[in-house]
């Protein structure tokens, strides 16, 4: 007879050792926080976008109240070794609140996925326990992420110039699964081990937006970590520092009607050693995007907004030891709603990862809603 302890001896490897997709390795995708805006130029609007929690500086473009939410659906298949495994997720990754506080001041307050770790993986597997050989299906799962809740400043000194300052409080958790499904032939019990981590730490962050002449506009920001804590339970398991990151970007709209505009982003994702276990390789990564936004055609007596770009950057969690690389194509629109007061974003991209022999196509959709009152 095969007992339930045989079956748990075999059982509980290290949960944090299962990944299911090349966007989940580590502590998960870095999401960065884009709005549905920003995704539909493939980031290049993010360092002049206000709905963005990247610059600072862009805070100041807030001349009232608002009030925005971005979902983001993804679907992805990898592909490694021969096998083929098709995987879903739907991200809230980013909401936040903006106010005027005075002729030269704006404030806002954001909640954003810094690093999402949400998937679900399923394999048909068998163990030879003594004289048996039992099938069942292997579940490992992750739900949460890193987020990054930022209270943010811009000031407008001029037309021409703007400064930010945000403090960040990073916090979340993961909540890992892997458990043992056994056919109703079997007679043994399903079983499963869970872990849940917790993780909080701070940054501070820095901006500028500066328009040297009138149809350029360029930007540059940073991020400065603090200590950041991972627990499981009450216990500290690792300590590492928010990643450092440093920005510049780039826009040109001497076109009526028309913004170019790229973005440069330098994170370094090394200072998150200590924070895992020795054996995660952890890679600093560039982030290279390039976008156009253009006015399009007019609906419902509103005059739209297209949009489309492309990126390209290296994801700081390794395959093993083999880097981790994405590239994408988006595309979007905007519409402008009730007289200017509210408006949706749309935005689709796709993303082609490829890392150590495997490869990934994702596709994830945008929908972000903006109102002013």
């Amino acid at each position: 007879m095969i007992t339930r302890s045989l079956v748990l001896a075999f059982l509980l490897p290290a949960v944090v050792s299962a990944q299911g997709v090349l966007g989940g390795q580590g502590f998960g995708y870095p999401v960065n926080g884009h709005s549905a805006r920003t995704a539909g130029t493939a980031g290049a609007m993010a360092p002049f976008d206000e709905l963005t929690p990247l610059n600072p500086a862009a805070v100041g473009l807030w001349t009232r109240g608002a009030m925005y939410f971005h979902a983001e659906p993804e679907r992805r298949q990898t592909r490694i070794d021969g096998a083929t495994d098709n995987t879903s997720v739907t991200r809230f990754p980013l909401f936040g609140i903006a106010a005027k506080v005075s002729e030269k001041a704006s404030v806002a307050l954001t909640f954003a996925s810094l690093l999402d770790r949400s998937y679900e993986t399923l394999a048909q597997t068998s163990e030879q326990v003594g004289a048996e050989t039992v099938n069942f299906t292997t579940r490992f799962a992750s739900n949460g992420a890193i987020n990054d809740v930022r209270a943010a400043v811009g000031w407008r000194f001029s037309e021409r110039f703007r400064a930010g300052a945000g403090f960040h409080f990073i916090t979340g958790e993961n909540r890992l699964t892997i458990g043992r499904d056994f056919p109703d032939s079997v007679p043994l019990a399903d079983v499963s081990s869970a872990a849940t981590y917790s993780f909080s730490g701070t940054a501070a962050s820095l901006g500028v937006d500066w328009r040297p002449v009138r149809a350029i506009g360029l930007s540059a920001h940073t991020r400065l970590g603090g200590s950041l804590d991972s627990r499981l339970a009450d216990t500290l398991v690792g300590a590492g520092t928010v990643p450092f990151q440093l920005g510049a970007g780039l826009r040109y709209d001497g076109m009526p009607g028309t913004v170019f505009a790229a973005s440069w982003v330098r994170t370094q994702w090394s200072d998150l050693d200590g924070l895992g276990s020795a054996g995660l390789s952890i890679r600093d990564a560039n982030d290279v995007s390039i976008g156009v936004e253009t006015r399009g055609p007019t609906l419902l007596g509103t005059a739209t907004t297209l949009r489309a770009g492309a990126r390209s950057r290296t994801l700081p969690f390794d395959l093993g030891t083999a880097e981790v690389s994405e590239a994408s194509y988006a595309f979007g629109v905007g519409i402008p709603l009730a007289l200017g007061r509210a408006s949706v974003n749309l935005a689709a991209q796709r993303a082609m990862r490829s890392g150590g022999g495997a490869k990934e196509n994702a596709w994830l959709f945008s929908l972000g809603l903006a109102i002013v009152p």
